[in-house]
């Protein structure tokens, strides 16, 4: 009994050591340091798990190496999204909602740490209400403006 509890002691104090490199590395990137994207880190028995949104694919690419070459990280599991891959996702999924099919040529989807901004001269209440909804379904949105 007494070793079980040790070794999960152990293994807690190892997935804390790891996920504190691991920020470190992380946060030494310059990309990173200065724009503070949205990360979310786990570890667990010496995989970690990126989750969040990079500001771009060198940002993405870049944390995942970072976390890659950290002492104790077994694997990288990435679950991150770009910026790009998110205003594309967004347009995609905006494109096939029917009820909004006809504002297609009007509408710009960007997004800046996972921050969508949908702009469009000719969307009505309703219409707004429905694209924020399927832009908020989006894995990666942090939230939706609408201008």
């Amino acid at each position: 009994m007494a070793n079980q509890m040790t070794a999960a002691v152990e293994s807690r104090e190892a997935n804390v050591n790891t996920y504190t490199s691991v920020m470190e590395a992380i946060g030494n990137l310059d990309i990173v340091r200065e724009s503070h994207p949205p990360l979310n880190v786990t570890v667990e028995q010496g995989v970690v798990t990126l989750s969040g949104v990079a500001l771009s694919r060198m940002m993405r690419h870049a944390m995942l190496r970072a976390a890659a070459m950290t002492p104790g990280v077994a694997k990288v599991v990435d679950k991150l999204v770009d910026d790009t891959q998110l205003r594309l996702a967004v347009a995609n999924e905006l494109a096939a909602e029917p009820s909004l099919r006809q504002h297609q040529p009007s509408m710009i989807v960007d997004s800046y740490a996972g921050m969508i901004t949908l702009s469009s001269a000719k969307l009505s209440e309703a219409d707004q209400a429905k694209a924020r909804e399927v832009a908020s379904r989006i894995a990666g949105a942090q939230g939706v403006i609408i201008k």
